[in-house]
């Protein structure tokens, strides 16, 4: 009790169920309740049937995926470098979500290079990365959306070629973050 008389902890707090239990999954919140702006964006949709193709998952739109991230829709449609995805996470933010396989390596790489990038602080030249997880069948790396214009608008803008200045100091950055890829031609 306190000085006053009042107890240190309301009756309404110790009726409260606590902890992660089944019939209580709330937990215990320190923070504050949240507005009903942020529960709006529960995932409300679910696990729905997909096809693959070229050995990238075709999702439907409001597929949730592994109660991580909801499909809004699909962005990329270049498979050899893995299935891309407009989805919500439960916390109501926009991700770019690359999905893929153990034949395409593009995402994995794509996760290296970010991850090597936030290390030397360069995070705000590219996209961040949201979550990294890989499941039985596919590999899953979640970006937070950055909206602008992408590089074949930009090269569209210019006239379908950069300065040599603009196309030496993007060379330049992406060098000394560490990205090389090697290109062999037959």
């Amino acid at each position: 009790m306190m000085e006053s008389g009042e107890p240190l902890v309301s009756n309404d707090f110790k009726n409260r169920p606590h902890g992660d239990t089944p019939e209580n999954n709330e937990g215990l919140s320190i923070g504050p309740t949240p507005s009903a702006k942020e529960k709006k964006h529960e995932l409300n949709g679910q696990e729905l049937p997909y096809d693959v193709i070229n050995g990238m998952p075709m999702f439907q739109k409001d597929h949730v995926i592994g109660k991580r991230y909801q499909i809004f829709e699909r962005i990329g449609w270049d498979d050899r470098v893995g299935a891309t995805y407009l989805v919500t996470a439960p916390d109501g933010k926009e991700l770019v979500l690359r999905v893929g396989n153990d034949q395409i390596l593009i995402p994995q790489l794509e996760a290296s290079f970010l991850c090597k990038i936030e290390q030397q602080n360069l995070w705000r030249f590219f996209s961040q990365v949201h979550s990294i997880y890989q499941e039985e069948k596919f590999y899953y790396l979640a970006l937070y959306f950055r909206s602008g214009p992408t590089l074949s608008q930009c090269l569209k803008y210019c006239g379908g070629k950069f300065t040599h200045g603009s196309g030496g100091r993007l060379a330049l950055d992406v060098l000394r973050v560490g990205f090389r890829r090697l290109i062999i031609s037959p």
